[in-house]
């Protein structure tokens, strides 16, 4: 088969720039308990992030003047929170285990890991100076801080917990990139909508949203790392 240089020139920019614009991650572990002598989880409980004391900013636009409602700010941190355990639930289920969504009232079970958190930061960023500037301008961004526990005869205990923070990158804007951006952007779309079809996975609308995925599965890594040391559960050698 041989490709067109328009074709092979697109693929090439969707390859640099699906490298540039990759989501970052940082995780910083505050505190865990290497050996808990525990058996493997009956269950493990998901519960949505705490929104309440979070900073959350609506889309900004280049002259923003940060007058959206409070409660748009509340329904975007709801949503977040929201789409965040439901990945969890996912990523949970593929290690082999029993998810649970619970609220914070729900009585915990015996032999149950519990997963709970909060949100520092929400901020949807700027999508006028994401795609017009890039580097890092106007980009969006999560902060939350997970806390996951364990339920026994001895109560609950914490036996890990870290902070993490998730931005959407620094892809080039239009400005920089002009149409050999736009031309890779279309090819990016295309593939990224074949592959959501083929796949099954969802759309979601905000940046933050679309980030809360990405951050469940940082955190499932650092679970699945985790429960893999204490033997509840084998890795994949492939992975």
């Amino acid at each position: 088969m041989h490709w067109s240089f328009p074709f092979k020139f697109v693929m090439a920019w969707v390859l640099l720039l699906s490298v540039a614009g990759c989501s970052r991650t940082n995780v910083l572990p505050t505190s865990q308990i290497v050996d808990t002598q525990l058996p493997r989880p009956e269950w493990v409980l998901i519960t949505n992030f705490d929104v309440s004391s979070a900073v959350i900013k609506e889309n900004e636009g280049f002259f923003s003047k940060d007058d959206d409602p409070l409660e748009d700010d509340r329904q975007l941190g709801y949503e977040v929170a929201d789409v965040l355990a439901g990945e969890l639930m996912v990523k949970i289920t593929e290690m082999g285990l029993k998810p649970m969504r619970i609220t914070s009232s729900t009585p915990t079970t015996k032999d149950s890991i519990i997963i709970t958190g909060h949100f520092v930061n929400i901020d949807e960023g700027s999508r006028p100076r994401r795609n017009v500037i890039g580097f890092g301008a106007g980009k969006s961004f999560l902060d939350c801080a997970v806390i996951v526990s364990a339920s026994g005869d001895f109560g609950v205990r914490e036996i890990m917990a870290f902070d993490i923070h998730i931005d959407s990158g620094n892809l080039p804007g239009f400005a920089i990139m002009g149409p050999a951006r736009m031309a890779a952007g279309a090819g990016m779309r295309a593939v990224v909508t074949s592959n959501a079809a083929m796949s099954g996975v969802k759309s979601y609308k905000s940046a933050s949203t679309q980030l809360a995925v990405g951050l469940a599965e940082e955190i499932a890594d650092e679970l699945e790392n985790y429960f893999t040391q204490q033997g509840w559960i084998h890795q994949n050698p492939a992975e």
